[in-house]
């Protein structure tokens, strides 16, 4: 896997964003065991410290509970707190890319509203 590594961001923030992408889509729900740091460095083939830093900044980002001689779990709430963020950055940072394109293009809001209920 560290061939799809990214030069511009540390490996351990892709692993953290790849783990949180799994609670948005459900790979990983509230009260699931997340890997532990063992497991993340052998699935990410990377080094244990890496994996212990990932842990860490999963904590950071407070979506973690810690059960001692059990591991980590996906916090009860997590999903949706996930969810909050990432539609408050898709608006202040995505769409207003998106929105100038459309009007760039003169793209009528019925046109975007019918390809939205195609998918």
């Amino acid at each position: 896997m560290s061939s799809e590594w990214r030069a511009d961001i540390p490996i351990y923030r892709q692993i953290v964003d790849k783990l949180l992408e799994g609670i948005l889509d459900g790979t990983y729900d509230e009260g699931s065991l997340l890997p532990s740091v063992r497991q993340i460095a052998e699935i990410f083939d990377v080094s244990a410290i890496t994996g212990a830093k990932v842990v860490q900044e999963m904590d950071k980002e407070n979506v973690t509970v810690k059960k001692r001689g059990v591991g980590t779990h996906v916090k009860a709430g997590a999903r949706d707190a996930l969810l909050a963020r990432e539609r408050k950055r898709f608006w202040n940072e995505e769409w207003p890319a998106f929105r100038d394109r459309i009007e760039q293009l003169d793209i009528p809001p019925g046109e975007l509203v019918a390809l939205l209920q195609e998918s």
